[in-house]
């Protein structure tokens, strides 16, 4: 049952991208006679996936469990859903933590296998058009990039990163996350920029890199630089991977995992973790060796939906500019 959904709703707080797309290859049609379907949205958001996935579980039954360590998002999502959070048995669930600890926190409520998941990975328009988080550098804020700041208050801030790491840290990891061809050179110009002060905003954060580019790249330098350090603050990579290795196990035999990314490095892990499932494992051709037991089968866990990642049609960029990177990855349980 294919759905055409993108016009119905209006987000005020984030636009999902690839929404129609996403949610069509979520739900598995052999699952429509099962009333007690058990979905995750590892990304709440603007909770404009939960929404899709309620509307559908309202009519098939089930329930979705969305996730979130932005605590803006999670209050935004109580707000949204309150109707049907306060029914007596309500069909959606709000933890306010990393999609990590989705497996565990089912398995206390008795539920250890799912339909499907779903992860928008990156950063929602609400975080992007506003000072929230100091991730954004069109805005000048304190300098802190923690979307679990309330969560883990003794959490390393990137204020801590850039004023603590060495030069060859930075540079690391402004090469690594960032892929900054630029990385030494801004790496030692905010080292020796702390020599006299701290680094403390994001608009202090901005002047440096500026002074170390050109005018037509500062732009996608900026990006680059605050990608990089974003990522090292939340450990978003090594999440993302924890969360793949972890949720895969659970899914139902024809349940399905649906992953959007934004740059190369999730999208890397993405398709790797797919492809080193969706092989018998005895090959051993791709990355991760420490895949959980269950891949010590001889044969496939995964089969891949989509040969190659979908991406947003020039309609959708059109309306959604920060569609433009998106790739989307979709594999069934076997």
């Amino acid at each position: 049952m294919r759905t055409n959904i993108t016009e119905r709703i209006k987000y005020d707080y984030h636009q999902p991208v690839l929404l129609n797309e996403s949610i069509n290859y979520l739900f598995n049609e052999n699952f429509f006679g099962d009333k007690k379907q058990i979905y995750i949205d590892g990304t709440l958001g603007g909770g404009g996936h939960t929404t899709i996935i309620l509307q559908k579980l309202k009519t098939i039954g089930g329930k979705v469990f969305a996730f979130d360590k932005d605590t803006t998002a999670i209050a935004w999502g109580n707000n949204l859903f309150e109707e049907e959070i306060k029914t007596p048995s309500p069909s959606i669930s709000l933890h306010n933590t990393s999609f990590t600890k989705a497996k565990d926190i089912l398995a206390q409520q008795g539920i250890f296998e799912i339909n499907g998941i779903i992860l928008d990975l990156g950063v929602s328009s609400k975080q992007l058009d506003s000072n929230q988080c100091g991730i954004s550098y069109r805005f000048n804020s304190p300098i802190d990039m923690r979307f679990d700041a309330e969560l883990n208050p003794n959490k390393p801030s990137a204020k801590d990163i850039l004023n603590t790491y060495p030069i060859d840290k930075l540079s690391a990891i402004f090469f690594k996350y960032g892929e900054e061809p630029k990385s030494k050179i801004i790496a030692k110009e905010i080292t020796e920029y702390r020599k006299n002060k701290p680094i403390e905003t994001t608009l202090e954060l901005r002047t440096i890199i500026e002074k170390c580019v050109r005018n037509p790249m500062k732009a996608p330098t900026l990006s680059r630089i605050f990608q990089a350090i974003r990522i090292e603050v939340n450990n978003e990579l090594k999440e993302l991977k924890d969360a793949l290795i972890n949720i895969i196990p659970i899914l139902k035999s024809g349940g399905r995992i649906v992953v959007i990314s934004y740059h190369s490095l999730e999208d890397r892990i993405v398709k790797d973790i797919f492809r080193e499932y969706s092989f018998i494992p005895k090959e051993n051709k791709y990355k991760f060796k420490e895949l959980p037991i269950e891949t010590s089968k001889s044969v496939p866990i995964l089969k891949l939906l989509i040969s190659k990642p979908y991406i947003p049609s020039g309609i959708e960029i059109k309306q959604n500019p920060r569609a433009r990177s998106a790739k989307m990855r979709v594999a069934e349980k076997i």
